[in-house]
């Protein structure tokens, strides 16, 4: 009895390994799985801080804009892609930091963001919860520091 008793804690235990190891394995992602026009067409009518277009480039810039149909950017960031990971679902988590780089028309201070996104396991939906001081410690749609775009 005491056989099948320690049998079913190991099996138990090595599952709740297992389980842990999906939840955070660490995930190889770079700017190139970023890289793309992101859209989303409800941030059209809405001012700052939530654009409507964002597109990323190779060359670790994010360019956004105040309307879809905009073909010069209003704010331009240089983009750090930091840690990241999948989660169970194999949707990608991963830290960034956007270093405001100015206006397109004329130089403005630097100014610095940090965000946690979290891109869906189709690689077409990205979410952003963002803060000025430091990494968000909660990732929600309260606050007015969170968005959503769809890849194009």
């Amino acid at each position: 009895m005491k056989i099948v008793v320690y049998g079913g804690i190991i099996c138990v235990t090595i599952l709740l390994i297992f389980a842990n190891c999906i939840t955070t394995q660490k995930a190889n992602f770079t700017i190139e799985d970023l890289s793309g026009t992101w859209i989303n067409e409800e941030y059209n009518a809405i001012e700052i801080p939530h654009d409507p277009k964002e597109v990323v480039t190779a060359d670790e810039v994010l360019k956004s804009y105040e309307y879809i149909s905009d073909r010069e950017p209003n704010w331009t960031y240089k983009l750090s892609i930091g840690e990241s990971w999948y989660d169970e679902n194999g949707d990608i988590w991963f830290k960034c930091v956007w270093e405001l780089m100015g206006l397109v028309a004329e130089v403005s201070p630097t100014y610095t963001y940090y965000s946690i996104n979290k891109l869906s396991s189709s690689g077409t939906v990205r979410e952003c919860c963002w803060k000025a001081s430091d990494y968000p410690t909660e990732f929600s749609q309260l606050g007015g520091g969170y968005t959503t775009h769809y890849r194009q």
